[in-house]
């Protein structure tokens, strides 16, 4: 496909089968190879691997593959599992929190000083807590915004 530039439909046609199979064979090709020798081995079914090609995060492939050998998942299983955002969501949260925490808890940590508040950074975001209007009005003096205003 790659060399000829060819799409999955132009694929499928040319070769008789479905722009569907196609994709679907495009996937199991893209599979980790070490679920890919599982596969052939028909330790996993190809309609689980299939579902499997879907998922993009390779540690969750291989954990998925593990469970479907150990535990003898059914294809229905395999969906629910795959569509479960909250394994990826918490490998993101994890990474996210801990390159900003790296990049930014210094950073972080001498506002909470200076201002004698808690300050946190997330992402592109500062939030500085403040109890009423005198504790912002005493923020807003620390930062000597009122002459840059």
């Amino acid at each position: 496909m790659e060399a000829r530039g060819l799409s999955h439909e132009e694929l499928a046609k040319r070769i008789g089968k479905s722009r569907s199979y196609v994709t679907n064979m495009v996937g199991l090709i893209n599979l980790p190879d070490s679920v890919k020798e599982l596969v052939i081995a028909k330790k996993i079914p190809a309609t689980h691997a299939r579902t499997l090609s879907k998922i993009k995060d390779v540690a969750k492939v291989e954990a998925l593959a593990d469970r479907i050998i150990n535990e003898g998942l059914t294809s229905a299983s395999v969906e629910e599992l795959a569509q479960d955002k909250t394994y990826e969501k918490r490998n993101k949260m994890e990474r996210r929190e801990t390159e900003e925490s790296k990049t930014y808890k210094y950073v972080q940590e001498l506002l909470c000083e200076k201002l004698g508040t808690k300050v946190r950074i997330r992402g592109s975001k500062i939030e500085i807590n403040f109890d009423d209007l005198n504790d912002f009005n005493r923020i807003i003096e620390i930062l000597d915004i009122e002459e840059k205003l």
